[in-house]
């Protein structure tokens, strides 16, 4: 996994066993979060996004990083949406539908959205909406430690939700900013079904070769494909030390 983004291959291994895992287990509601910021939280909401989308599930994605929004480039976007002024529901938020069952809302430019999912009852009419027309919301948040007086705190929204990863960019992050994080989704009662370590600064042989190969997708598709998918089918380049 990597802090800066780098699509994920579809048939990634580590990839299927975090949504075999959440998605694929059953959680139809799923907060990804971090400690501090650029940990690889977005790169891994889009991988689960676009994962499920193959699974033939409707997916929203919802960005509710309002200290910095990505999930708009990531998919793409050009432009973040405004929702509309005056009091409005869980269906007048802008999104955006791409194919196959798969919808983004990016944080939208009217500020009021935030004070009111930081109450509880209004965080669950709104996800209750949303999943009455999405089989899977997936949640993008400010990171545990970032919060301030402009935030949703993360961990009220993963209160609200089935189940949590938390991302951790090893090598990096420090144990006391994870400790603190722990802290956090426990008092808040959240339920952490994982801890997604990032190994973007310590890549196993086999996740270095595959990333070396995604520089060459735009003169040889169809053979870097093949290639990765012989990196990730070799035992000798896949052992775990």
């Amino acid at each position: 996994m990597t802090a800066e983004f780098v699509e994920f291959p579809e048939d990634y291994v580590e990839l299927d066993r975090i949504y075999s895992r959440t998605i694929g287990a059953g959680l139809r509601s799923l907060v990804v979060t971090s400690a501090d910021q650029e940990e690889g939280v977005t790169t891994l909401v889009v991988a689960l996004a676009k994962r499920n989308r193959h699974s033939r599930r409707s997916t929203l994605v919802v960005d509710l990083n309002l200290h910095r929004p990505a999930l708009h480039r990531r998919f793409g976007l050009s432009f973040t949406p405004a929702a509309p002024e005056g009091p409005h529901g869980p269906g007048d938020l802008p999104r955006v539908e791409l194919a196959d069952g798969l919808t983004v809302m990016p944080v939208p430019t009217n500020r009021a959205l935030p004070i009111l999912l930081r109450n509880a009852d209004h965080f669950k009419d709104y996800l209750d909406a949303w999943l009455e027309r999405y089989e899977v919301v997936i949640f993008d948040t400010t990171p545990l430690n970032g919060g301030n007086m402009g935030n949703i705190p993360a961990e009220r929204i993963a209160h609200g939700c089935e189940g949590t990863i938390l991302v951790v960019l090893a090598g990096v992050t420090p144990a006391s900013a994870v400790r603190a994080a722990l802290d956090r989704l426990k008092s808040a009662e959240v339920t952490l079904v994982g801890t997604v370590l990032n190994d973007f600064h310590n890549p196993s042989l086999a996740e270095e070769l595959r990333r070396e190969t995604q520089r060459f997708d735009r003169y040889f598709p169809g053979r870097t494909e093949k290639l990765r998918r012989r990196i990730r089918d070799s035992q000798l380049l896949n052992l775990e030390t």
